[in-house]
């Protein structure tokens, strides 16, 4: 008799146990998609800065420069806020890299070095765009140590139109990645809170006040979200272990630390917002719409 009295509760709670453990198991695979939405963004971002930076001028120094004077404005231009780096290249220099990839001194031909001092400078990112780079060429010429610059126009060109497309596509995804998770953990919590309905409004109909009756859901969501996102930091940290271990190949991840952080964040952050609304709305609810 004992033991078919406590057989009915056991289920209940083999029950609730089951729910949350499928509750959190959703929400780990929604804080893994988090996490990838994270690592698309911040990895995103950092290709477009990189590619843009590759964009690179060539200024083209006038022959009567000294060397020294040419030396003076590369430290000039480094301290300029458009510029990422520089690269002097000497007239001599010009003409080696000329020899081996000509495969012949352009000096036996014409008996004197025709190539002039140039400086490469690759442009910081916020300024690629066609009309402030358009800007910083201007001010290029006007330097009376400049002869003229060139560009590869077709390339910023066709660099700029495909980082627009990447960055529109890149958020289009964010947003849709981002709603299907909010989405997946508002509707797996409030099933679960569903489950304990009764519960509350009991709490409720003797005398609880609101706090007193949210504040265990609270705390046990923060919990669930902490674990989820602890355990999806893992799967994701792992998976990038395996990715390089399997593949061979050294790669870096930019923003690992932040989006780790953000996905606990994340958990905590959304399982306690979505536990509040779904207990609130069971707190409103009508007596004969809970106890059916």
């Amino acid at each position: 008799m004992f033991k078919f009295k406590k057989l009915p509760k056991f289920k209940f709670k083999l029950k609730l146990l089951n729910a949350y453990a499928v509750s959190t198991l959703s929400i780990i695979f929604v804080l893994l998609l988090t996490g990838m939405i994270f690592l698309l963004v911040f990895n995103g971002k950092k290709i477009v800065k990189n590619a843009r930076e590759s964009i690179q001028l060539i200024v083209i120094i006038k022959p009567n420069v000294k060397s020294t004077d040419i030396l003076l404005f590369q430290k000039e231009l480094e301290r300029k806020p458009f510029v990422k780096s520089t690269d002097y290249i000497s007239k001599q220099e010009g003409l080696e890299e000329m020899k081996e990839y000509l495969g012949s001194d352009i000096v036996d031909i014409l008996d004197f070095n025709p190539l002039p001092p140039i400086l490469k400078v690759n442009i910081k990112s916020n300024y690629t765009k066609y009309n402030k780079l358009q800007q910083v060429i201007q001010w290029l010429s006007t330097q009376p140590e400049v002869d003229d610059v060139f560009f590869n126009k077709s390339l910023v060109y066709q660099l700029n139109k495909n980082i627009r497309f990447i960055s529109t596509v890149l958020s289009v995804v964010a947003i849709l990645l981002t709603i299907i998770a909010l989405n997946l953990i508002n509707n797996t919590i409030r099933l679960t809170i569903h489950s304990k309905r009764q519960e509350i409004k009991t709490m409720q109909l003797v005398g609880a006040s609101d706090w007193f009756i949210l504040k265990p859901f609270l705390l046990n969501s923060a919990l669930q979200g902490l674990f989820a996102g602890l355990v999806a930091d893992a799967v994701i940290v792992l998976s990038l272990v395996f990715i390089q271990y399997s593949t061979k190949i050294q790669f870096q991840i930019y923003g690992l630390d932040l989006t780790l952080i953000s996905v606990i964040l994340t958990g905590i952050l959304i399982t306690g917002l979505a536990t509040y609304f779904a207990v609130k709305n069971f707190l409103w609810a009508e007596d004969k719409d809970i106890f059916v």
